[in-house]
């Protein structure tokens, strides 16, 4: 009798990686993997030194595979998956390695603008809001509930967007290369003062209905 080997993967959540990234994950593979693969959305690359080639400041496709033994890391710009074709110890402890580094890029605020049940919260109440101001006819109120519903509107729009097309930010240079920390942070600077403002817009107008 032998055991049948048992598969093991992970979705995970979104993050931004740099160059010193993927080389921390390339030389985890190199430990135990006879073999590496790493693919674009276009080309297949022989190092990972390659990504310069492509002249991209920002990717938002890569995948990353291991053969013997076998492990994928997939990283789309709507999905990130990693996953073992079999979870023995040695591909486990090379799985946990990898999801730790990816863990440790993850977009903690991205989770907030991606957030569906929030988003689905804020718009009823907002529209609730500015029609019950249109029925006080009080301007201030109009135009509080106003901006409360077009950052909304906004929110929705970005954070799908984000969700489907920019899921995975890969910047091919060392971290310490990058841009200042304004442009390096411009995503979660918005979704930050998109967050605080309806957040602060949404509670004064409830606040203010039911005082």
């Amino acid at each position: 009798m032998k055991k049948v080997p048992q598969s093991h993967g992970e979705q995970l959540k979104p993050v931004k990686i740099y160059f010193d990234d993927l080389k921390e994950i390339i030389d985890i593979l190199k430990t135990t993997c006879k073999q590496i693969k790493i693919q674009t959305e276009e080309y297949l690359l022989d190092d990972l030194n390659e990504l310069s080639a492509l002249k991209k400041e920002i990717l938002h496709s890569l995948t990353i595979t291991g053969l013997n033994p076998y492990i994928c890391l997939d990283m789309t710009p709507y999905r990130i998956s990693l996953y073992i074709n079999e979870d023995s110890p040695e591909s486990r402890g090379l799985f946990e390695k990898i999801k730790e580094i990816l863990v440790r890029r993850r977009r903690r605020l991205a989770s907030l603008l991606h957030n569906p049940i929030l988003q689905g919260i804020s718009l009823p109440i907002t529209i609730w809001g500015l029609y019950n101001a249109l029925k006080m006819k009080s301007p201030f109120l109009i135009f509080l509930t106003g901006v409360s519903f077009l950052l909304c509107i906004f929110w929705w729009i970005y954070g799908n967007k984000d969700r489907t097309q920019r899921y995975t930010i890969i910047i091919p240079k060392y971290r310490i290369e990058s841009p200042g920390f304004l442009k390096r942070n411009k995503d979660s600077i918005i979704v930050g003062i998109i967050s605080a403002l309806t957040g602060a817009l949404i509670t004064y107008i409830l606040t203010y209905f039911f005082k």
